[in-house]
């Protein structure tokens, strides 16, 4: 069953600096998130940035109002080495019915909005980080 409207909980998570013109670990967001609720595809609903291929998800998404992108697509464009992107509004239902959506606000910061547990275990991969280090930290 997925969480209804008000049982939805908007977390800002505080990362580490990454010395990528992007500036955040969205690609471990991406990983978190396809990892608690094995997703196969994600539904990315706004998205900005630099290079061709996050021009062309955001002309899709302006077109549409949003498209499907592969987990591995989505992986490689999250880096943020070649591309990057400025903003991104990307959402996920999990076999089980559990949903999440989450991104990258404006160049400032990432996120994520789902059920409060299902948010805080995302969250907690990130928790981690801030104990053992990231790459480019």
């Amino acid at each position: 069953m997925k969480s209804s409207d008000a049982e939805r909980l908007r977390i800002w998570i505080e990362t580490p600096d990454v010395e990528t013109a992007q500036g955040f670990p969205l690609d471990i967001l991406v990983r978190a998130v396809s990892e608690t609720l094995t997703c196969r595809s994600f539904t990315v609903h706004r998205s900005s940035g630099y290079g061709r291929d996050v021009i062309r998800l955001g002309d899709a998404c302006e077109r549409e109002g949003a498209t499907t992108v592969g987990v591995e697509d989505l992986l490689q464009l999250a880096t943020g080495t070649e591309q990057w992107f400025y903003d991104i509004e990307v959402s996920c239902d999990g076999p089980d019915g559990r949903a999440v959506t989450f991104g990258l606000h404006d160049s400032s910061s990432l996120f994520v909005e789902g059920n409060e547990g299902l948010a805080r275990t995302i969250v907690e991969y990130f928790e981690s980080m801030r104990t053992i280090g990231h790459q480019g930290t």
